[in-house]
């Protein structure tokens, strides 16, 4: 047993700055299921640089002013107590939960001190407006009767204003032990694989999509994307992305926390609602679409064909990465269009890929 010399209390600051506890899973005894959805982020994607402000923000915070005791540490920490995790994990609802227990739970009475107005809680817990919201971003799915089809919308997480309810920002988990978001962030920065990340993004960047929303994470609990997206002026949407933040990040000057950055997440997302609402929005691309325009994200239908979804993804794909559309008479603009298709023509925006012939045959892509 502890004695109380080996506790030591912990205030607002101390509490942001604690790493998490290595999360307790055992290799080959745990679900090895991906549960992505056939959703692709298409728009564009940069790296959140200005993320690391956590640090400024970090020495904004009057931390003397919040001297009341909210948690505690032990100094000498042995197997049986409770800064280790005992509870087992093998699939996504327990790393999930092990998430809520140390940092969403931990961070709200936080944000509660500093005096912000939003807490962590599910989605069902957010307003009645939202969750109507929720019925029509599935609303491409109303001849699907199945319950479980309609639950594909609904976020792990979501932050909301405590009285009001309204969500501020959305968050989804997925498992560490299949999902190596550090890997995924290094393969696309360095073009080996960029389809891969798009894939792991494209569920959360739906969800923001969908319900408005300017900031949202993914999280794996050892590892955790910061998102937001902005329009600039003139300019399509992009999706911002931090590098991915570490579960057990070392107390150290120069580090960011993975407390600190929920916490700077509420600090953005605790302002007037135009600091995290969005209004003016990208469209989600819908089977049969083969246009050559920026689309926030491509959907699969049931009953689409597999070539059908990559080729709308290839075309989505392409026109985010495209330079300006330059002035031209509008005869010339299906020729400049097929210029910047890959391996040829994009297609007539009418016809289907299994319609092509062959012309614009895609690889089917895997996970």
């Amino acid at each position: 047993m502890a004695s109380l010399d080996e506790i030591v209390p912990l205030t607002a600051c101390g509490i942001v700055r604690e790493p998490l506890p290595k999360l307790n899973y055992k290799q080959a005894f745990y679900t090895t299921t991906l549960a992505w959805h056939d959703v692709y982020f298409t728009g564009q994607i940069n790296e959140w640089r200005s993320f690391e402000k956590v640090l400024a923000f970090r020495g904004s915070v009057d931390w003397d002013c919040h001297k009341a005791i909210l948690g505690c540490r032990f100094t000498k920490p042995h197997a049986s107590n409770t800064c280790f995790e005992h509870y087992r994990c093998g699939e996504e609802t327990s790393s999930s939960g092990r998430f809520v227990n140390h940092a969403l739970q931990v961070n709200s009475p936080v944000a509660n001190e500093l005096g912000y107005k939003t807490t962590f809680g599910d989605w069902k817990a957010t307003a009645s407006k939202a969750k109507l919201k929720e019925q029509e971003a599935d609303s491409s799915d109303d001849d699907d009767d199945d319950d479980s089809e309609k639950h594909k919308v609904v976020p792990d997480y979501a932050l909301l204003e405590r009285q009001k309810c309204q969500p501020h920002a959305v968050g989804e988990a997925k498992t560490p032990w299949m999902h190596d978001l550090d890997l995924l962030w290094e393969k696309y920065r360095t073009g080996q694989n960029q389809n891969l990340l798009r894939r792991r993004l494209g569920q959360i960047a739906y969800y923001m999509h969908a319900f408005k929303l300017k900031y949202g994470f993914l999280t794996t609990y050892e590892q955790t994307f910061f998102l937001k997206w902005e329009q600039h002026p003139g300019k399509d949407f992009v999706l911002y992305c931090s590098d991915p933040i570490m579960h057990d990040s070392a107390s150290t000057t120069n580090t960011v926390f993975l407390r600190e950055s929920l916490l700077y997440l509420q600090k953005l997302a605790d302002g007037p609602e135009n600091d995290w609402h969005v209004t003016n929005i990208m469209d989600i691309g819908k089977p049969g679409d083969y246009t050559f325009k920026v689309k926030w994200a491509v959907k699969k239908d049931k009953k689409e064909a597999s070539s059908d979804f990559n080729h709308r993804i290839d075309i989505a794909v392409q026109a985010s990465e495209a330079p300006p559309m330059p002035r031209m008479d509008p005869g010339d603009i299906s020729k400049f269009m097929e210029g910047l298709s890959l391996g040829g023509s994009v297609g007539n925006p009418g016809q289907s890929h299994s319609e092509s012939k062959g012309k614009n045959k895609v690889k089917e892509r895997k996970g």
